[in-house]
């Protein structure tokens, strides 16, 4: 005996429509209670290894870790803002365009060197998965060189030996 639903819930049509494809589950020799139990059960699992539940788990063991304050609230930014457009994606559904198509929209708002860290997050959110089972493929790591280079800015600097030596005389001084 097994419950389906209600009646304005479920329709007629669609309770027969169930309980043919039970009947058929029991006809191969499976019990229809239990797949109903793995099937809620696998959901629940998948519901719990999205990007950002294994990201927000990973950030928790880092900073048991000993990771400072101020990395944590940096990376938890760059998880709840910056990965947000892929944060419900279940992380084996996660691929190189779909997570290039997001670090994109970083680059789109001109900065690019928090794409590259946001890659390298992601890189290391989708090793933890990988180490806990729960993924098979690390799809950042695809995607090494495929974001702009952010633009480098040089300090100035003395270049003329005697700048050099009027200096250093100033600072013994």
């Amino acid at each position: 005996m097994i419950t389906l639903a209600e009646y304005p819930i479920m329709s007629l049509s669609e309770a027969r429509a169930e309980r043919d494809r039970l009947r058929a589950l029991v006809k191969g020799g499976a019990n229809p209670a239990q797949v109903a139990r793995i099937e809620r059960a696998a959901q629940t699992e998948r519901a719990e290894s999205t990007v950002s539940a294994i990201a927000i788990e990973l950030l928790e063991k880092r900073t048991k870790e000993g990771l400072t304050p101020g990395s944590v609230k940096r990376e938890r930014r760059l998880i709840e803002k910056d990965l947000a457009s892929i944060g419900d994606i279940p992380i084996t559904d996660v691929t190189a365009p779909v997570l290039l198509a997001a670090l994109r929209k970083m680059e789109k708002r001109g900065v690019a060197e928090t794409a590259h860290r946001t890659r390298s997050l992601a890189s290391r959110v989708f090793r933890y998965a990988i180490a806990t089972g729960r993924a098979t493929s690390n799809p950042a790591e695809s995607l090494i060189g495929a974001l702009e280079q952010p633009k480098t800015k040089h300090f100035a600097s003395m270049t003329d030996p005697a700048q050099i030596s009027d200096l250093l005389r100033a600072m013994y001084s």
